[in-house]
């Protein structure tokens, strides 16, 4: 949608100047009912025979029975939908790209009827025979595969335009095209496997004399509203992750009590923070992408937790003769200083995308960053009262508290004498096995040696492997591979040679705009695209710009192109497929018996051009091609009274639209210089000294060239996300620990999180590109990457010792069991997204559970390894040590010099 255009690039400019353009056009225009072709609503078939061939009379059957739901001549399709061909004031539903087009009025063709096409087409060949079939029909006279193609109309009756009121009239004819597909659901009795899974994993297929028929469909429609449909359904995953956390919570907690208020922290933070985002921000957009904040705040939430109650019952366990105030106290300086270390962070890493100038991106920065900040807020303020009245009312429980196999709100009778509770008290076994067996080996022992240059060259892999992720040269899918419109966009692509009947990426040159002024534009409103700006020296009155875009139109055809989109054609344009207005309107002319164009007499141009604009053919024809508008203020040479209203007419725009070489979606590493070259041979017409100032501002657009930006977009944010997170996490870590050795020790050690996640997870192991889906989870994800080495870091410096292997010991044992838990929850967080349909929140789910298995792994063992190596002593590294002796060596040589 218009949401994830960039909004100030100058492609979206002009793209949105066209559009507002034929909407204003539009309120005093009336097209035919459906004689726009709805390129968005084409239904196509794709049908693959087990035996290889689809021309075979029981094959072809099947066919022609499928695509009965919408041949019926009194179904919705013929009467309601279908795109119509006008001749005169007569119109007939367009013929469909298709088999029944071929054996009309019957149901089953004989061997004799498709031997007799094959021959007709291998001698004299022919559009729709090349487009039927396949690839490799020319080497053996078989098609596995075949298809087809219906079209779909507008203005729907009741509407006057095609572009007016658009959204209702999608909404009309999605209506209608998901009630024709259930019709084929019932008939091939689909179903999905399981409640979550979708219906469309199943397999269409029609066994018949020769095997099996495998009969897919789709349409722009279908497949929005099944990305729809997966989306929900997907979300629910969002529930059992919660249930997860909130059971493994109780387990390492120990209470339900506590648990729940920490699952109430976490879901408390989301109307918060949207109250901050909504009404102190100003930010008004927010959709489904918002909701991917759950599984992160999930982990990070819960991680906020144990910090708080693991820091209070060391506090107790270190001595329990103390004062309960003491023990919260202790608990509320250490842990709100890690937790703050690591909120900062995250928090900001999170708002590095708002430099993102895709505004989705950057309102999801800011609502996460908003989550993040508040749970640091809830989880300060409300869990040391919440623990002063757990420890008055529940703390001296026995058993209950303490022992793994009891959770409050059950009657346990598992007492244990006074002797063993309080071996059970004195240390828990994460923090034992931190402080013994963990400690001996990743701390005092020569082991950790090896385990740094284990990880070196696991950093130098990951780099390796980073460096080489880029974008694809394919536009991934929205949907799993066996999903039957996964089948039906790739066999369309894969199994058919080009032909001149594909649909494919329309690019449109526009005469008499300048683009959109975006002063006062609301960034958050989608709908708010600025005001229009016309060209206000465009004048297609005059003859020079007459003889202009004529010549552009035969120009057009001619451009030479040499990138891979362009290919075979090696052409700017497909088979010189261009609607040129002027020239239909030339024929016009001259078929009447005038000498056509250039028409030196400005009235007689503009009068005969408003006849001819207002004919059937040419609003079917040329629709949104020229661009009169009712102005009673008009002045000027494109001013013109209405031949059979009281008003006038003002011609602001021409345009002519293309057919490009290359079909929509495509990579944008691909679209790119495919859009160079359109803007090569846009500039060299505008600035050539020959063309007359009448006609010389002409721009092209086209979705491609939008929609290509938005992915590079997201490519760049992933870049610069990265260096921005750095540049916050040094500078918080420098922040929190005072010491400068610390801080680049855990830098490189969230630069290793970073390139073993994308380069050995997401290229080595998954083998992904830089995609849509892997820029925005790595987006998101690079934000939680360094809050456990951030927490070990914080907790080596609160350390009292001098000795860093001392240092090191302390913070692992207290720190590594909230470290642990921490990940673990994000761990289930992600795992559970393992069972969505659609694939990106599969790989968001793989990023998710990769991300904490590197995060855990670089800090738990890379840091301390290498803090017990070279981590600071004492006072070394110490920033406030440093800056005095720079600033008594800066005194020194300032005294010499004197």
């Amino acid at each position: 949608g218009k949401s994830w255009s960039v909004l100030h690039a100058k492609e979206t400019k002009r793209q949105d100047a066209y559009e507002e353009a034929v909407d204003q056009m539009a309120a005093g225009y009336t097209s035919p009912e459906r004689s726009v072709n709805e390129w968005m609503f084409m239904w196509y078939f794709v049908y693959k025979a087990s035996n290889g061939n689809m021309l075979t009379p029981a094959n072809m059957a099947v066919v022609m029975d499928t695509e009965k739901v919408l041949t019926n001549a009194t179904g919705v399709y013929a009467t309601e939908n279908c795109l119509l061909t006008y001749t005169g004031n007569q119109s007939q539903c367009t013929t469909p790209l298709s088999w029944t087009s071929v054996f009309e009025g019957t149901d089953a063709p004989t061997a004799a009827q498709i031997e007799s096409f094959k021959a007709d087409y291998d001698l004299n060949g022919g559009e729709l025979g090349g487009f039927l079939l396949d690839e490799n029909y020319g080497a053996t006279k078989t098609s596995k595969y075949t298809r087809s193609h219906y079209y779909f109309g507008a203005p729907l009756k009741g509407y006057t335009s095609a572009t007016k009121d658009l959204m209702d009239q999608h909404v009309e004819i999605g209506k209608d095209q998901l009630d024709l597909e259930e019709s084929l659901v019932d008939k091939f009795g689909l179903k999905a496997a399981w409640a979550l899974d979708s219906k469309y994993k199943d397999k269409a297929v029609v066994k018949t004399d020769d095997g099996e028929v495998e009969v897919v469909w789709a349409s722009t429609a279908l497949m929005d509203q099944e990305v729809s449909n997966m989306v929900s359904s997907d979300f629910l995953w969002a529930f059992f992750c919660i249930i997860a956390v909130w059971i493994y919570m109780t387990i390492h907690l120990q209470s339900m009590i506590l648990a729940t208020v920490g699952m109430y922290e976490i879901v408390l933070a989301f109307p918060i923070a949207f109250f901050f985002y909504k009404g102190i921000f100003q930010v008004s957009f927010f959709q489904e992408l918002h909701v991917l904040a759950i599984f992160v705040m999930l982990g990070l939430g819960a991680d906020d937790v144990f910090v708080f109650v693991d820091a209070f019952r060391q506090a107790k366990m270190a001595d329990d003769t103390s004062d309960l105030r003491d023990w919260v106290r202790y608990a509320s300086n250490r842990a709100s200083k890690a937790i703050f270390a690591t909120s900062i962070t995250t928090a900001g890493a999170f708002a590095a995308t708002t430099t993102s100038s895709v505004m989705p991106i950057a309102a999801f920065g800011i609502f996460a960053s908003l989550l993040v900040f508040m749970l640091f807020l809830i989880n300060v303020v409300l869990l040391p009262p919440v623990l002063v009245l757990y420890e008055r009312n529940w703390g001296e429980l026995p058993c209950c508290v303490y022992t793994n196999a009891c959770l409050h709100g059950a009657c346990c009778k598992c007492c244990v004498d006074k002797e063993s509770e309080n071996l059970k008290v004195s240390g828990r076994t994460v923090e034992n096995f931190f402080n013994g067996p963990f400690s001996n080996i990743f701390i005092y022992s020569n082991a950790r040696y090896v385990v740094v240059v284990v990880f070196a060259v696991v950093f130098i892999l990951g780099a390796v492997f980073a460096a080489e992720l880029k974008p694809p040269e394919e536009q991934s899918s929205w949907f799993p591979e066996q999903h039957l419109y996964t089948k039906a966009l790739n066999w369309q692509e894969d199994q058919f040679a080009d032909a001149s009947t594909d649909e494919v990426t329309t690019v449109t040159i526009v005469w008499g705009l300048k683009g959109m002024s975006r002063n006062g534009v609301d960034w958050w409103d989608p709908e708010d695209r600025g005001k229009m700006r016309y060209d206000e020296t465009f004048d297609p009155t005059d003859v020079a710009a007459q003889s202009h875009i004529l010549k552009i139109c035969k120009e057009l055809r001619l451009a030479e192109c040499d990138e891979e989109l362009c290919k075979p054609f090696n052409k700017l344009v497909r088979n010189g497929e261009v609607k040129c207005v002027l020239e239909a309107f030339d024929e016009h002319l001259k078929a009447q018996g005038s000498a056509g164009l250039p028409m030196e007499n400005r009235q007689e141009f503009l009068e005969k051009l408003l006849l001819f604009s207002n004919t059937t053919e040419t609003k079917s024809v040329y629709a949104n091609t020229v661009g009169f508008y009712f102005d009673d203020d008009c002045q000027g040479n494109t001013c013109v009274k209405h031949p059979t209203q009281d008003a006038t007419m003002n011609l602001k725009f021409i345009a002519i639209v293309a057919n490009a070489t290359f079909s929509s979606p495509q990579a944008h590493t691909l679209v790119t210089p495919c859009k160079k070259q359109w803007e090569k041979f846009q500039n060299k017409w505008n600035d050539d000294q020959a063309s007359p100032s009448t006609a010389n501002k002409m721009f092209q657009v086209s979705d491609a060239w939008v929609w290509a930006l938005t992915m590079q977009s997201l490519v760049d944010i992933v870049i610069n996300g990265m260096g921005i997170t750095f540049a916050i996490a040094f500078a918080v870590l420098v922040f929190a620990t005072g010491n400068l050795i610390l801080s680049l020790i855990s830098i490189v050690t969230i630069a290793g999180i970073v390139v073993t996640v994308l380069g050995v997870g997401c290229r080595l192991i998954m083998g992904w590109s830089l995609d849509i889906t892997e820029s925005i989870a790595s987006v998101i994800l690079i934000g939680f990457s360094v809050d456990y080495c951030v927490h070990l870091a914080h907790a080596y410096m609160e350390c009292a010792a001098t000795n860093r292997q001392a240092r090191m010991q302390d913070s692992v044992t207290t720190m590594g069991i909230s470290v642990a838990a921490g990940a673990l929850t994000t761990f289930m967080a992600g795992v559970f997204l393992f069972g969505a349909v659609m694939p990106f929140f599969q790989k968001f789910g793989f990023i998710i559970v990769f991300t904490v298995i590197s995060s855990f792994l670089w800090a738990v063992i890379f840091f301390t390894c290498a803090c017990s190596i070279i981590g600071p002593e004492d006072k070394s590294g110490d920033i406030f040590v440093l800056y005095e002796r720079a600033k008594a060596g800066l005194g020194r040589s300032t005294s010499n010099q004197m």
